[in-house]
């Protein structure tokens, strides 16, 4: 009786019924939001949980020129990010719990886009709309992640949907976008950051 049913729905709400679980299954997934903070000793960028309980943090040690960024979670140490200072194209080399790897930007692209080189996840991209707001991360096609720039806020704030709850794609995903927050931010992080 119930199969009866089913086949008598229209289209159009069977369509309606789809979109409704899909909207559900997004909501399902781990959201985290990463907002840098424009004035901190050293640089400071908090990546926060849906709660707003703090799941990692990135933070710039003070240096005049190329500083390491440290990316931390309530374990300790679980990456560390330095921008390459004389490569062709902007390249950042990663030492993380998941290898050594390096990020890189094309010199030339319509919209944002940077590259994972090297890795368990290599070939991975992350790739932003024309607007420069909206970006996806993707391997070898599979979604990894989708993430939402926020408008009219102080900070440069973006949500993060992780379709994957893997530790690796996690963090790759967290380390692209703090690489990404960094190079926006451009001399800001380049230069010291050490505004009170």
């Amino acid at each position: 009786m119930f199969e009866m049913f089913v086949i008598g729905i229209p289209a159009s709400r069977t369509l309606s019924l789809q979109k409704i679980s899909r909207e559900r299954a997004i909501k399902l997934t781990q959201q985290l939001t990463i907002s840098n903070k424009i004035f901190s000793l050293r640089g400071r960028i908090p990546i926060t949980n849906q709660q707003g309980e703090l799941v990692y943090e990135a933070r710039g040690e003070f240096a005049f020129f190329n500083p390491a960024w440290y990316l931390t979670n309530a374990q300790g140490e679980v990456a560390t990010i330095r921008r390459k200072v004389f490569a062709w194209r902007p390249t950042w080399l990663i030492t993380s719990q998941l290898g050594a790897f390096k990020i890189q930007r094309p010199i030339w692209s319509v919209v944002r886009k940077y590259q994972v080189v090297g890795g368990p996840l290599d070939g991975a991209e992350m790739t932003g709309n024309f607007w420069d707001l909206d970006f996806k991360i993707t391997h070898r096609s599979e979604n990894l992640a989708r993430v939402q720039g926020k408008l009219l806020t102080l900070r440069d704030t973006h949500t993060i949907d992780l379709l994957k709850s893997d530790p690796q794609s996690s963090l790759l995903t967290v380390i692209t976008m703090v690489v990404m927050h960094m190079d926006r931010s451009g001399w800001q992080f380049a230069q010291n950051d050490h505004v009170a």
